[in-house]
């Protein structure tokens, strides 16, 4: 079956659409011509800066390696606050506690079962709840009203802008050179 052909109408404001979309069109092109020069000089300011960027991480991370090995051979330059403070920057060690949990899932069910006699502990699970929207949605609107849920309906708006279809041209060439060929 033929798809039916539409004649393309001709009124000044399909001309005008028409005119807007070439501008469209040639705005798009202009700014992805300037994304990839601008990935471009990205790509080539990281390959200058990458070996000086390898170079400066190693020197940092083997200087505090030796900064943390004088700081500790020498306690008694850092005081109460544990710091020490030069011109050149500051030398703090720190120390603080955290939870380390090997299996997450175990410990939630070791502490509810605990909770179960103590109820101090019957805090330390949160519980979080979520709608799941894929069940609401197939509910009618009357019913949804009673949840104070309404079906809003979205409307958007796109242009993309043309461009050549590389493959499939390559494909239509291919098909019209095999009609040739055949003498269809």
């Amino acid at each position: 079956m033929k798809k039916e052909t539409q004649e393309p109408p001709t009124s000044a404001e399909y001309k005008q659409m028409l005119d807007l979309l070439v501008i469209y069109c040639q705005a798009a092109n202009q700014l992805a011509e300037m994304q990839a020069r601008a990935d471009s000089a990205l790509l080539h300011a990281q390959e200058v800066a990458s070996q000086d960027y390898a170079d400066c991480q190693t020197a940092m991370a083997d200087t505090k390696a030796s900064l943390e090995i004088i700081a500790r051979a020498h306690p008694e330059w850092f005081g109460e606050r544990a710091s020490l403070k030069t011109p050149f920057g500051t030398l703090q060690f720190r120390s603080g506690v955290k939870l380390e949990i090997a299996n997450e899932e175990m410990t939630i069910i070791l502490v509810e079962q605990a909770a179960k006699k103590d109820e101090s502990l019957a805090l330390a699970v949160k519980t979080v709840k979520t709608l799941n929207l894929e069940v609401l949605e197939k509910l009618d609107d009357a019913e949804l009203a009673r949840y104070r849920v309404k079906r809003v309906e979205t409307k958007g708006f796109n242009v993309k802008p043309a461009k050549v279809e590389l493959g499939r041209a390559v494909s239509t060439q291919e098909q019209a050179e095999g009609q040739q060929a055949f003498g269809a």
